[in-house]
């Protein structure tokens, strides 16, 4: 019975969270902010009949294309080349809203951002007259939508270039060279080791792969490395 009650409270609880995650939509949730271009929104959207309570921010991807991301908040950078507005947002039912990317300086190299919207319960528990104050707070729910944003140079300065290197033991680095990531597809190995199909290279975040042979395309175009 202790159980039952136990797991009917959770239920409770996690339950306007299900609710708020499933109202919310955010189109797009990929895109390009090019140079000072100041026509970038996201769009977010409240499915439900119920109002929505969104919480907003913005990190920097400080290692883009790693399965672990390493994030700074833009709040902690003193001179951030992106910010966005607002940072708060009231959704009623079937209410649409955008959020603007603002760039504030044009980038040298393609920098990656997660622009995070999250939904806002506030949750209560009540119990005796004495009893009522001591929880009564918003929480913000750790799921959401975290959109992800690709600030680059203008088009004109953009450059891909990459290259690899050969470890003695028997893997290989893919780097980028350019000031945009490079884009590896269709990727197949002759060794056993069982790779990825694609991947994003970016400056300064090279890529080592368990492999001493390996072949596909890069940028649209087909290479085939083999180190001996």
């Amino acid at each position: 019975m202790k159980n039952i009650k136990l797991l009917s409270i959770a239920i409770l609880l996690f339950n306007p969270i299900t609710t708020a995650y499933a109202q919310l939509v955010a189109i797009p949730t990929r895109t390009t902010v090019e140079a000072l271009d100041q026509h970038r929104t996201i769009q977010v959207y409240n499915s439900g009949d119920k109002p929505l309570y969104l919480d907003i921010s913005l990190l920097r991807v400080d290692n883009p294309g790693a399965n672990s991301e390493k994030k700074t908040p833009i709040s902690h950078i003193s001179q951030p080349e992106i910010i966005f507005n607002p940072s708060r947002i009231t959704l009623g039912p079937k209410q649409k809203r955008d959020i603007k990317l603002l760039p504030l300086i044009s980038p040298e190299q393609e920098t990656l951002y997660r622009l995070y919207i999250e939904p806002i319960v506030e949750t209560k528990v009540t119990g005796s007259s004495a009893d009522k104050n001591k929880i009564h707070a918003p929480m913000t729910i750790s799921i959401g939508y975290g959109v992800l944003i690709h600030h680059v140079p203008p088009l004109s300065a953009q450059t891909r270039h990459w290259q690899h290197q050969c470890l003695p033991d028997n893997s290989l680095i893919l780097s980028s060279t350019g000031n945009i990531h490079s884009k590896f597809t269709e990727l197949t190995s002759q060794d056993k080791t069982k790779i990825v199909n694609s991947l994003n290279v970016y400056a300064g975040t090279p890529v080592t792969l368990p492999v001493k042979q390996l072949s596909g395309r890069v940028n649209n175009e087909p290479f085939d490395l083999r180190c001996s």
